[in-house]
């Protein structure tokens, strides 16, 4: 949608949906000022993002409370009533690991949590922005943006599309889903990025310059590698991203713990007190994200409050735990005692498989000869200090000039994708993921499938179910780049045509039946005038203009327009 040409849309906001922390950014369209919300409620300090938690009730299959309420409620719940209520977290990437359902337990859908969660997300966007406006601002004049990973498949992204209908976010019409927009989070954070490095526009980086993006984040890691051109950002390289977040580090601190305690005591602690559970967490949480330079220099020990509920069944089922806690903490029994070689071991296989994702992409811009002048790391885990210094002791002054952490790197991406969808033209070009293609049949060769011939009225022998390729995996394709092709009917009375459109992550492929093909859209093209027989083109065009596929196919004897829109899969790596 181009601001400029829809005079209707007053205000931009573009949400980052996170595994951990989620939140928004706004932008009215007469104004260039980004605005960054972070009045949270019950936040312990001000920051961009809320938590990605829902308090869900149960019994009416609803949310209760989110962000920051909802762990601070579930604290509240008496243990009679405690199995009444859920208190659910990082459930952003159980779509990407395509599972339906939160829990077998409890089976709340992944959808409806999304969907929940985004409605009080638009409507707290929507309270923000109407007390900075004068007279009504409605709905139909909000042009929202939501960002997505790069490892997101086609599927993940259509999902975010009905959890954002179901939102209210739009409405379920076409002309309605105008009004949202795709941003992949390494592209959003890469305009942010052009901003913090102090050029006001793209018009005064140097030409040619190439940043490398890192976007570390809760859940995922994407990276993307970028250069300047004259009119914008091209994609060089091909994007890669892996589920290796902070989350991985939480799973490691709860590994370490669960084999200093015991798993049946941490076991029996989650079930009957899954509230205090959450408090060890929380305190870890804490205490991880204030071990900052200053701590690593002084070799500062972590000091995790072991919570009442945990020191009861300790003292019940095993006390000894507090002679192996007091051997190993040098004395100290009433806290988890982390020192800096132990905190380096939890954060270490996490590092490990970020630092692999960032040697493949140098590896790739080897290949193709492509050089890097920076890194930019942001995200909420680039304020780690243990990540940057990895990052900097493997890169700065020997694969690139400079790495570059930006003031607030956990803004980059909610930044960025107002920025993205105020102007998504900025960026020219991207990797694509998958080939394109329609279904057609084509003169029959040698080497073609037997049983795939059919023969028309005329005698010509063709070769069914052949799949005529728009796009190839891996190809660089520039943003409003069309292909174009035209086709006849195989039958001279024929008064429909079938366009199907299909997809594979393989570069070459011959027919639409093998196995690694998929469906991506129809479009029926009505030809019932028959008067010119098998002379009816049907033209088809793939636009590539958006991270979205606009594919239109045109009667070309009656000007008829039929058109589908299908997600366009950016190239990755994992």
């Amino acid at each position: 949608m181009n601001l400029k040409k829809n005079q209707k849309i007053r205000v931009v906001v573009g949400i980052d949906f996170g595994t951990s922390r989620s939140g928004f950014a706004y932008s009215f369209s007469f104004e260039s000022q980004i605005k960054l919300y972070r009045d949270w409620s019950l936040q312990p300090s001000p920051y961009v993002k809320t938590l990605t938690d829902i308090f869900w009730d149960l019994s009416k299959k609803q949310l209760k409370s989110w962000g920051w309420e909802a762990p601070e409620d579930m604290g509240k719940i008496p243990t009679a009533k405690i199995n009444d209520y859920v208190h659910c977290r990082k459930f952003k990437m159980l779509l990407y690991e395509g599972k339906e359902y939160y829990s077998d337990k409890e089976r709340i859908l992944v959808l409806d949590l999304i969907a929940s969660y985004l409605k009080e997300i638009k409507n707290t966007a929507f309270k923000q922005i109407t007390t900075n406006t004068t007279g009504l601002l409605k709905e139909e004049e909000i042009l929202w943006c939501l960002t997505v990973p790069t490892i997101w498949t086609n599927e993940n992204k259509d999902m975010m599309r009905k959890a954002a209908v179901k939102a209210g976010l739009i409405s379920e019409s076409s002309a309605d889903s105008e009004r949202l927009k795709l941003a992949l989070e390494p592209e959003a954070a890469a305009l942010y990025c052009l901003e913090e490095a102090g050029f006001s526009s793209i018009s005064d980086v140097p030409q040619g310059t190439s940043f490398m993006v890192v976007d570390a984040g809760g859940g995922t890691v994407d990276i993307s590698v970028h250069k300047v051109v004259s009119d914008g950002l091209d994609t060089i390289g091909l994007s890669s991203g892996g589920s290796c977040g902070s989350t991985n580090i939480d799973r490691e601190f709860l590994k370490y713990v669960t084999n200093l305690i015991g798993k049946d005591i941490m076991d029996d602690f989650h079930t009957k007190f899954p509230s205090e559970f959450l408090k060890l967490f929380q305190d870890w949480e804490r205490q991880k994200c204030s071990y900052d330079e200053k701590s690593i220099e002084s070799n500062r020990v972590l000091k995790i409050s072991i919570p009442n509920k945990l020191h009861r069944i300790i003292s019940e089922k095993r006390s000894s735990i507090y002679n192996k806690l007091s051997q190993l903490q040098e004395g100290d029994d009433e806290y988890i005692c982390l020192k800096r070689e132990k905190i380096e071991e939890i954060f270490k296989p996490t590092l490990d498989s970020l630092i692999l994702l960032v040697d493949k992409q140098f590896q790739e811009l080897d290949r193709r000869s492509n050089k890097c002048d920076y890194i930019f790391l942001v995200g909420g885990f680039a304020t780690s200090p243990f990540l940057q210094e990895r990052v900097k002791q493997r890169y700065e002054s020997k694969k690139v000039q400079k790495v570059v952490i930006p003031h607030d790197p956990g803004a980059a991406v909610v930044w960025g994708s107002v920025a993205y969808a105020k102007n998504p033209t900025r960026i020219r070009s991207r990797c694509s993921r998958l080939t394109y293609g329609i279904e057609t049949r084509m003169p029959f060769e040698d080497g073609d499938k037997e049983d795939k011939k059919w023969v028309n009225e005329l005698g010509k022998e063709y070769c069914d179910n052949r799949f005529d390729i728009f796009v190839k995996a891996r190809k660089i394709v520039k943003v409003g780049e069309k292909v174009k092709r035209k086709y006849y009917p195989s039958e001279k009375n024929q008064t429909g045509v079938s366009i199907d459109v299909y997809s594979t992550p393989e570069e070459d492929v011959y027919y639409i039946d093998e196995d690694h093909v998929t469906l991506e859209c129809r479009i029926v093209v009505d030809m019932s005038d028959t008067t010119d027989g098998w002379n009816r083109a049907v033209e088809v065009s793939m636009d590539f203009g958006d991270t979205e596929i606009q594919v239109e196919a045109k009667n070309v004897n009656t000007g008829k327009l039929y058109n589908h829109k299908i997600l366009f899969g950016v190239y990755y790596e994992n």
